[in-house]
């Protein structure tokens, strides 16, 4: 991609990610916590979070439920993120961390509230109208899961009402088969390894079978992140597949990893990087990621710390 494009992330069930640190877990007693963080959370939100501290211009717009939509309104201007969220009825869910000290880590994700369809409806008028208003081009970025009351066929055709020859679909969510992601042919997707092997109906799938099966979904996605952890990542683009190998770092906790990671790659994309070397950049920014306390966001300065020693070859 050579000219630069207006990127939106897409949240229809955001978050507030509660991090709490405690010491060993007592099933008797009450736990005490010995530090806390809150961040504005969910996979879309945190892309955006990850793209602004970057220096990439975005906005993230969605639904959030109106009962605590203050408490993110106001992290995500903490963050300097741009944003636009209608209103739905309910809270905003509060997704749980607990971290231990010997480095375990234990996580808790709540449902979040119903999605009404006259609100769904109304997020695609408007995101429809922001898209048609104007040839230039856009990515939208589909990230997470769904609402407890939405779907995956549905979450399927909300998506693909935003497909135009000007619009780039990116997806990063474990709700779809593989089947289905060769139907959207989005512009790129980010499964990690759970995640793909969920897509293919394997259990424990090996390296090679990973690869295979990436290839056989590059037909119609043109760009495919799959996140390997402590491996590195595979990049694929039009069946020529690359494994970026990452050096070793002490781990604090994977979560936000993977987001940040995408963010890395569109972030190296609208600066006019290389699809390559956009790829070794998600890879450092996904390793940079996993060294941070709770889901903070990366700095270019410590992904460059990094990118020096993120090598990639072609399989």
């Amino acid at each position: 991609m050579q000219e630069p494009f207006d990127l939106i992330t897409v949240s229809l069930n955001p978050a507030l990610d509660v991090t709490l640190s405690v010491g060993e877990l007592d099933f008797e007693e009450p736990n005490k916590t010995k530090g806390e963080t809150v961040y504005a959370g969910g996979k879309a939100i945190n892309v955006s979070r990850v793209l602004t501290s970057l220096g990439i211009a975005n906005r993230t717009i969605g639904l959030a439920g109106k009962d605590n939509f203050p408490a993110l309104d106001k992290l995500l201007d903490e963050d300097n993120v741009q944003h636009q969220f209608f209103p739905i009825p309910g809270s905003i869910r509060e997704n749980l961390t607990i971290c231990l000290a010997d480095g375990k880590v234990l996580k808790i994700n709540r449902q979040g509230p119903d999605v009404p369809n006259a609100a769904l409806e109304k997020l695609q008028r408007f995101l429809s109208q922001l898209l048609d208003k104007d040839d230039r081009q856009y990515i939208l970025a589909f990230c997470g899961g769904t609402p407890p009351n939405l779907s995956v066929s549905q979450y399927k055709d909300f998506i693909a009402s935003f497909q135009r020859d000007h619009v780039r679909i990116v997806l990063d969510s474990d709700v779809f088969s593989c089947q289905e992601i060769l139907s959207l042919a989005p512009f790129c997707i980010k499964p990690n390894r759970i995640e793909f092997a969920k897509m293919l109906g394997k259990g424990n799938p090996s390296f090679d079978e990973l690869l295979s099966g990436a290839r056989m979904l590059a037909e119609n996605v043109p760009h495919i992140l799959l996140s390997l952890g402590a491996d590195g990542l595979l990049y694929i683009h039009q069946q020529e597949a690359y494994w970026i190998t990452v050096p070793p770092v002490k781990v604090k906790t994977t979560i936000g990893a993977g987001d940040t990671t995408l963010a890395g790659f569109l972030a190296a994309l609208q600066a006019g990087q290389s699809y390559e070397t956009a790829a070794r950049y998600a890879a450092a920014c996904g390793t940079a990621s996993v060294q941070l306390e709770g889901t903070g966001a990366v700095t270019p300065a410590q992904v460059m710390e990094i990118l020096p020693l993120v090598h990639s070859r072609k399989l």
